[in-house]
């Protein structure tokens, strides 16, 4: 009987070390780390919902083993996964894979910062070994659905039913599971796979507070099969298995499984440098060109954005659309961010406040905004390009097309730009660390190969008393 997915998957995930990555992903893991740990610090006060999940996770309290992120407190370390889970996506300000419509950091760092303070004097290079294959096997999950024939068909999240298993791959790497608990892990998880794309849908906190689940899963998984637990047999391609239950049997395979430890497509995340819908990025990249040429929002009659099927949604129902009702809202609002960054220039954290979303300068030029649909911007797979139209007041028409949006790896984001947004998010933690700590923390995810105990990333996380 040929052996099975889980089984080969978790003999990757267990063979592989630090050796065995190449620079360039090693690279991108430590910029996906810092990035991450930065989005959940500013969610710890700004993310609808995170203050809420904090707060259930520290009354309940527990043994002092991983910390919560912008609080600094201490509790068991799943519950720690499922608070900072939480807050990886709350802002929408985390890494995507352009191929694949679906995130990867955020379903696994929180998993692996819990999983290595439980376990203790985990070394930096321990650290960025499992995220980066953690990374890789949430992106092989994804994409073996995304380049199979007829592509990527919107239904289940892959980020929700995936990311169990690639925060059980952190968790479990750092707990140092042998291969046949790590593939029971794997078993384990698949019991708690959920998540459709409703959740889209969804104008409430739980869209953005959802990566708690498969983080708090990955955790308790890992550590269930430490204890000896085992999990589902036939995981992946058994009769009811998670490619047949939830897909209809239609992946690629090859995408999965071949080249591990030769091929990395991690290295092809996204970087978001604007808080908000990754689908609105090629809009803002074209919006911020036209403001840059020297059209002021004075000097702007109307403006239309071109839009397919994806982008479409974000623009209906337009009277909706126009006048975001709260912060996660406003981020799947095309005609807001558009008029945002028309008005206000690059988007940052602030413009989806409460305040924020009432800018009236924003609301006016807004009124302005319309789309129109056009198949060209129906991409086979990957972010659809976008297109702002403007016609200025003296009725000269102006436009841009965005096909590569920056923060994509053929337009990367810069250094600098990773690090001030660190900086940006660092000084919104709910509590604050000291300030000089912001630069310490760079230097050190910089350096993770150097660090001999990620515990003191974190400490330097922790707010002043």
């Amino acid at each position: 009987m040929p052996q099975e997915i889980a089984e080969i998957l978790a003999g990757n995930i267990v063979r592989l070390g630090y050796d065995d990555l190449p620079r360039d992903v090693r690279d991108v893991t430590k910029s996906v780390i810092l990035d991450t740990l930065g989005a959940m610090l500013a969610a710890s006060s700004m993310g609808q919902g995170c203050k809420e999940i904090a707060g259930l996770v520290l009354k309940a309290g527990g043994r002092p083993e991983s910390t919560v992120l912008g609080y600094g407190e201490k509790v068991p370390s799943w519950m720690a996964a499922f608070a900072n889970g939480a807050m990886s996506h709350a802002l929408d300000y985390d890494d995507q894979l352009h191929e694949g419509p679906f995130h990867a950091s955020m379903t696994d760092i929180p998993a692996a910062l819990a999983a290595a303070e439980a376990v203790s004097k985990v070394s930096g290079k321990e650290f960025l070994t499992a995220v980066a294959l953690a990374n890789e096997l949430i992106c092989r999950l994804g994409l073996c659905l995304s380049r199979r024939p007829g592509g990527w068909v919107i239904d289940w999240s892959a980020t929700a039913v995936f990311g169990r298993f690639s925060a059980t791959a952190a968790a479990g790497k750092l707990l140092e599971l042998s291969e046949s608990q790590m593939a029971n892990a794997f078993g384990i998880a698949f019991s708690q796979a959920a998540g459709t794309f409703q959740i889209a849908a969804s104008t409430g906190a739980i869209r953005g507070v959802h990566g708690a689940f498969p983080n708090m899963a990955g955790v308790l998984s890992a550590l269930m099969a430490k204890e000896g637990i085992t999990g589902c047999s036939e995981t992946f391609e058994g009769k009811n298995g998670l490619f047949n239950a939830y897909f209809n049997g239609r992946y690629d395979r090859a995408t999965l499984m071949d080249d591990w430890g030769k091929r990395f497509e991690t290295v092809n995340l996204s970087f978001k440098p604007w808080p908000c819908c990754r689908f609105s990025h090629p809009y803002v990249d074209a919006a911020l060109q036209l403001k840059n040429s020297g059209i002021g929002p004075q000097d702007i009659e109307s403006v239309t954005l071109l839009v397919g099927d994806v982008t479409q949604r974000l623009c209906e129902p337009m009277d909706r659309r126009r006048r975001p009702q709260g912060a996660s809202e406003s981020k799947f609002s095309l005609p807001y961010i558009v008029s945002s960054s028309l008005v206000r220039g690059s988007p940052v954290i602030e413009h989806f406040t409460p305040d924020g979303i009432n800018d009236a300068a924003t609301l006016k030029m807004a009124d302005r905004v319309k789309f129109q649909f056009d198949k060209d911007f129906n991409p086979p797979a990957g972010t659809p390009p976008g297109a702002v139209e403007i016609v200025t007041r003296d009725g000269k028409r102006r436009s841009v097309r965005v096909d590569v949006p920056y923060g994509h790896p053929d337009k990367p984001l810069s250094v600098e730009d990773l690090h001030n947004k660190f900086r940006d998010c660092f000084r919104y933690a709910a509590k604050l660390p000291p300030e000089e700590n912001t630069e310490k923390v760079i230097d050190m995810v910089g350096n993770l190969e150097d660090v001999a105990d990620v515990s003191q990333i974190i400490d330097l996380l922790i707010p002043v008393s």
